[in-house]
C-alpha cells in the first residue's frame, strides 16, 4: 500500500510543484535518497496506516465499474476542472461538459497542484461549491 501510494503521488502533483519544492541535486552517496524521497515515503506511510489493501481494492473496483451516461443526467451539474490534472485531463472534463444537457456551470482553472488541486485549492473550490448550492436553493 505504501509503495503504491508513493508512486501515485508522483502523478497527483505537477512537475513544476516538485521542482519548486525539492532540490534536484544528486545525493552525495550512490544510492542516497533525493529530498523528494522523504516526502513520498511519508505520504506512503500515512496512507498505509489509514487504508487496507481490501479497502483500496474496493475503492478501485467501484471506480472501474462506475458508468454514467452524461446525456441521461437531469440534475443541474457544476464541473470544476484543473488544466494541470494529468489523471483527469481537462479535455475529458470539457467533453463531459459538452455532453451534459443540464450543465449549470463549468469552471476551468490552472493549478500548481495537478490532480490534488481540489484538495489544495480549497478556498477556490469552496467558493464554487457555495455558489452552486446557493443557485440550487434559489
Amino acid at each position: 500500500m505504501a509503495l503504491a501510494r508513493e508512486l501515485a503521488m508522483t502523478t497527483y502533483r505537477t512537475a513544476e510543484e516538485f521542482n519548486d519544492r525539492f532540490e534536484t541535486t544528486a545525493p552525495d552517496a550512490v544510492g542516497g535518497a533525493y529530498p523528494v524521497c522523504d516526502y513520498l515515503t511519508a505520504r506512503g506511510q500515512a496512507y498505509r496506516t489509514h487504508t487496507t489493501p481490501a479497502r483500496w481494492l474496493s475503492m478501485s473496483d467501484s471506480l472501474d465499474r462506475h458508468s454514467v451516461t452524461p446525456e441521461a443526467i437531469t440534475t443541474p451539474v457544476t464541473l470544476i476542472g484543473f488544466t494541470s490534472d494529468r489523471l483527469v485531463p481537462i479535455d475529458d472534463i470539457r467533453e463531459l461538459a459538452a455532453r451534459l444537457p443540464t450543465l449549470w456551470r463549468f469552471v476551468e482553472a490552472p493549478s500548481l497542484y495537478g490532480h490534488d488541486a481540489f484538495l489544495k485549492e480549497d478556498a477556490f473550490v469552496g467558493d464554487i461549491l457555495r455558489a452552486a448550492f446557493k443557485d440550487i436553493k434559489a
